[in-house]
């Protein structure tokens, strides 16, 4: 088969797809788009996978090969010649999701920029890496699963780190800041596209607003703590200087996209988080007595992550949130009284950050 000539039909009929998509967005064209716009991962013209090292080392103890040398479709002999299927043990991961990558092709095919050759531009700017599956889930964990406006920031948020870096090609990766408008008629098809591009909306403008003001606050009165934000994000994480090397635990606060209070949060993310969690869970007295009033335990069994904190009272009207399902301890749970105010958010971090961070570190040191 002619590698070149099957590439550039692919390219031909991705473009009559985002095209039909555009102006004529119907439920059948939409399914046709994402079905091709998801499959990019199938081309030859992809560069070499990169690896995390993660992955690399795990995929070399169990094979003796270089994980980059295969894709999805691979299967591959273990040391002791189990034939094993390569994506049923690692993830092969988009650096650009899907998500960003279809929509920046609906975006300059309403401007009338799209044609072959920029849909072979956006393509060279792709980036595969194989990832173990607690990587993909700390990913998740930490909201880059749809969207990631920088790819290698998202990586670097979430600890993971590309094997060979320096030897490999991550310039011109695709970022994806989220400013895009899309026509009324598109949106109606695609409304997780109207809730993610859309134009920063009042209740964002809040969010920020508050986070930028809570930054400050931080600044101002607890300069020994970092702090990390994003526009467009809910969620506000801080953690010591001194402890900035330990990633068991996040402490933040969430405003939601209604600019509501959220939470303010010991999260637990890592592989130990259950463990930990249950740990925890033997001083619970003792440590709520030190907070100053109880707390939600969300051991949360359906998914590695957990969270430990206060809920805002947003969340205890009717239908809001399940606060007394199957992994919720909330039996004597106390909302906020308080909203967005700065200072009282401060000092709950600070206070939570507190109580907790010296209890996890020890747990840690024992396990």
């Amino acid at each position: 088969m002619d590698k070149e000539k099957d590439y550039d039909t692919w390219c031909k009929m991705l473009l009559d797809y985002t095209q039909a998509m555009v102006h004529n967005p119907t439920v059948a064209n939409k399914w046709i788009f994402d079905r091709a716009s998801h499959d990019e991962w199938v081309l030859s013209k992809f560069p070499k996978h990169l690896t995390s090292v993660k992955a690399y080392n795990e995929f070399y103890d169990l094979t003796g090969k270089d994980i980059r040398d295969f894709d999805w479709l691979s299967s591959v002999k273990t040391n002791d010649g189990t034939k094993i299927i390569v994506h049923q043990h690692f993830v092969d991961e988009h650096m650009t999701t899907a998500f960003d990558f279809k929509t920046k092709l609906l975006k300059l095919c309403e401007e009338g920029k799209l044609d072959v050759e920029k849909i072979k531009e956006l393509i060279s700017k792709q980036r595969l890496c194989w990832i173990t599956k607690d990587e993909n889930k700390q990913l998740n964990a930490l909201g880059y699963r749809k969207h990631r406006e920088n790819p290698l920031k998202a990586y670097e948020d979430c600890g993971i780190e590309i094997y060979d870096r320096e030897n490999e090609d991550l310039n011109d990766i695709q970022t994806n800041p989220h400013s895009i408008t899309v026509s009324s008629k598109l949106k109606n098809i695609c409304p997780e596209i109207k809730m993610e591009v859309s134009e920063m909306r009042d209740e964002e403008k809040i969010r920020r607003d508050f986070f930028d003001k809570l930054a400050q606050c931080f600044k101002e009165n607890y300069p020994d703590f970092f702090v990390k934000y994003k526009n467009n994000c809910e969620h506000f994480d801080i953690r010591k200087m001194s402890d900035l090397t330990f990633s068991k635990i996040m402490v933040n606060v969430r405003v939601d996209r209604y600019a509501c209070l959220h939470d303010i949060c010991v999260y637990l993310g890592d592989k130990d988080a259950k463990t930990i969690y249950d740990k925890l869970y033997l001083h619970k007295t003792e440590i709520e007595n030190e907070i100053g009033y109880e707390l939600i335990w969300d051991r949360n069994n359906e998914k590695m992550a957990t969270r430990i904190g206060r809920f805002g009272k947003y969340y205890t009207e009717k239908g809001s949130r399940q606060l007394n399902g199957p992994h919720l301890d909330a039996t004597n749970y106390t909302n906020y009284d308080f909203d967005l105010d700065v200072e009282k958010v401060a000092n709950e971090l600070v206070n939570i950050y507190n109580v907790f961070m010296p209890r996890v570190k020890s747990i840690m040191v024992n396990l």
